[in-house]
């Protein structure tokens, strides 16, 4: 943002950025996950398959996941953006978690949705589906894919990260 607050900052807001997402709708993506899923699955029958998404790929994974069309093991989101379900499609975000057929964990950020956290409806949806909520309170939506680890703080909650998701893939792929 022009005036460097990045807590008070709404990135869906930008110029473009809602039309982007309305162009990028689940009819032109979500064939998309089960064809990757399918592909690695075909490489390896006997390997299951975890999906990780970052901000609007949580929103496609957890779409994918609650309509069933892609038969993955488990599935873990970066900074959620699962609103897009609501705000941009007209869709019920509610419904959508609630439907969730695979484990999901999301990693949550300091400035996304608070219905992640604090008993939430979308905090009990996950924890429905197996899976459930990490909190980053002090990391901004984003900090995983594209935080500056230049500062410690962000590197350590980029490492914690990585080693959460590889946790939970190795713990629903496995059994």
């Amino acid at each position: 943002p022009k005036d460097g607050d990045f807590c008070q900052f709404d990135s869906f807001a930008q110029d473009g950025v809602v039309d982007w997402f309305k162009g990028n709708h689940y009819e032109k993506h979500g064939h998309n996950v089960k064809a990757a899923v399918d592909f690695l699955q075909s490489k390896n029958p006997n390997q299951p398959v975890g999906v990780l998404g970052f901000c609007f790929g949580s929103w496609l994974l957890s779409k994918a996941s609650a309509t069933g069309d892609a038969d993955f093991k488990c599935a873990v989101g970066c900074h959620p953006a699962t609103v897009l379900e609501k705000a941009v499609f007209g869709g019920d975000e509610v419904a959508m978690m609630e439907g969730l057929q695979q484990p999901t964990r999301f990693l949550w950020a300091g400035n996304d949705s608070t219905d992640y956290i604090n008993g939430g409806v979308l905090q009990k949806a996950l924890e429905k589906s197996g899976g459930g909520v990490i909190e980053y309170k002090d990391m901004l939506h984003g900090w995983v894919s594209r935080g500056d680890v230049q500062d410690k703080t962000v590197k350590a909650a980029v490492e914690k990260s990585m080693e959460e998701i590889m946790e939970f893939f190795e713990k629903h792929m496995s059994s």
